[in-house]
């Protein structure tokens, strides 16, 4: 709780409130002084979030931005703008695809061209 707390720079009964908040939606397990786990249902949202992150960024590179501007830029992004309008104006044929399923990815994000029909 304390290393959450640290890196979200709040304190820590702000992070036990989130968790009781985000287990009584069926997200994570949490129990006091136990730990917390992500549900099948969290896991499947944190993939997405993840997913989409790592589009942001890839998306980004692909226009020259760096890697570390790229990941600052996408937090934005996912924060600031609804999905749909993020990539509305985006050409069609530009498509991103994970290299592997969520579950077993370690990072890596492809991005390729494909041409339009």
């Amino acid at each position: 709780m304390k290393d959450v707390a640290a890196a979200l720079r709040v304190r820590a009964p702000s992070v036990a409130e989130m968790l009781r908040k985000l287990d009584g939606q069926g997200f994570v397990l949490y129990q006091k002084y136990e730990g917390v786990r992500l549900t099948a249902r969290g896991s499947e949202v944190a993939c997405v979030v993840k997913n989409r992150h790592e589009t942001s960024c890839a998306f980004l590179e692909l226009l020259n931005v760096s890697p570390k501007i790229a990941d600052k830029d996408a937090c934005i992004i996912e924060h600031k703008l609804a999905p749909s309008k993020i990539f509305a104006h985006v050409d069609t044929r530009l498509i991103f695809t994970p290299v592997i399923p969520c579950s077993r990815r370690n990072g890596t994000m492809s991005a390729s061209v494909s041409p339009g029909s």
